[in-house]
């Protein structure tokens, strides 16, 4: 099981399918595809549970703000993206609005950074929101 905790801005989107991957820091175990992930959001010590869902797809993510590409090593092989219509799906997929605001949360949450090297993390469509308890 692999758990990730998301930012406020991203739980509505998880929630109505529209977020269907995440990009993170390379760990020392990343996910796999076929992995059980379990998605929270709040604090690491009483962190809210908002469901569950399978890795359907993981690899080495490349970002280049400046230039406007990405390079993406996955199952099927390595994706360059490059297009604008190309850039903006990637950003909806992973709950911007765009590539535009994708970039601009990256440079305030992270700083102003040209490029990234990080892990994508994809579910698509696998994610199973908690059923409250009654």
């Amino acid at each position: 099981m692999v758990a990730y905790n998301f930012k406020a801005r991203f739980v509505p989107l998880i929630e109505a399918r529209t977020k269907t991957q995440t990009i993170r820091n390379a760990r020392r175990r990343n996910s796999r595809v076929g992995d059980s992930l379990q998605f929270f959001h709040g604090s690491r010590f009483k962190p809210i549970r908002l469901g569950a869902a399978q890795c359907v797809d993981s690899g080495p993510v490349h970002l280049f703000f400046d230039d406007a590409w990405i390079k993406l090593r996955l199952s099927g092989g390595t994706r360059i993206i490059s297009s604008v219509e190309g850039l903006d799906a990637f950003a909806v997929a992973d709950g911007f609005g765009d590539w535009a605001d994708l970039r601009q949360f990256w440079r305030e949450t992270h700083g102003d950074w040209s490029r990234f090297e990080g892990w994508i993390t994809m579910w698509g469509e696998t994610f199973v929101p908690v059923v409250p308890h009654v």
